[in-house]
């Protein structure tokens, strides 16, 4: 690893940083998926939760819609 140093310094900057994106890249790569992951995971959840919401006040998603904004039931499941 040591053993191309002198090359890396006759480089300069350029290569530091082409080194430093190379290094830093599969982290933020691992990031992005994670977030992605629990992303996906939170929409399933309010899914659910939505559709337990509904079914405790005997609605469906229809007549949800029919509702006006204000309706208590719409801010319940909010």
């Amino acid at each position: 690893m040591l053993s191309n140093a002198p090359e890396l310094f006759a480089l300069g900057k350029k290569r530091q940083a082409n080194a430093e994106e190379d290094f830093m890249a599969p982290p933020y790569e691992e990031i992005g998926r994670l977030k992605e992951d629990v992303t996906n995971h939170d929409e399933v959840e309010v899914e659910r939760l939505v559709r337990t919401g509904l079914k405790i006040l005997f609605l469906t998603e229809g007549n949800l819609v029919q509702l006006i904004k204000s309706a208590p039931a719409k801010y319940a499941i909010a």
